[in-house]
């Protein structure tokens, strides 16, 4: 699923920089961020695009089960997720972009840029959620 996927590419940015910011230095830091970013951003044009046709929910596993009230970790994508996915991509990957030019003789700016990817993916977390747990999480 396209909003899936454009939901944990900053994800994979803040892992990917956690490990190895030392070894790819602060270019590679950049690159992967914003590229996973601009990545991400088309993905979003493409899941607006085609969000009119489908509306889904996914439930990854259940938070609270108790016998009168399950609480699932999960998100909803639909037309509104669709629009704000593109929004927050779309200003996260200019942000990206402008910071590391800003920040370019900064010695922790891989420390930053993935600092940057996770407040990008738990925005992205927050304009998905399904329901009000998940939206607090975010």
């Amino acid at each position: 699923m396209v909003s899936l996927t454009s939901l944990f590419l900053p994800l994979l940015s803040v892992i990917l920089i956690s490990l190895f910011g030392r070894k790819i230095g602060t270019i590679g830091s950049i690159i992967v961020s914003a590229t996973n970013l601009c990545v991400a951003l088309l993905l979003s044009v493409f899941f607006l695009l085609n969000s009119m046709k489908v509306t889904a929910e996914v439930e990854l596993w259940d938070w609270f089960a108790l016998p009168t009230f399950i609480t699932p970790v999960g998100f909803r994508f639909d037309q509104n997720t669709a629009i704000m996915f593109l929004v927050v991509t779309l200003v996260s990957s200019c942000v990206h972009v402008y910071s590391s030019v800003y920040m370019y003789g900064d010695p922790s700016l891989s420390r930053f840029m993935a600092y940057l990817s996770f407040f990008t993916l738990f925005m992205l977390v927050l304009v998905s959620a399904s329901n009000f747990v998940v939206l607090f999480l975010g």
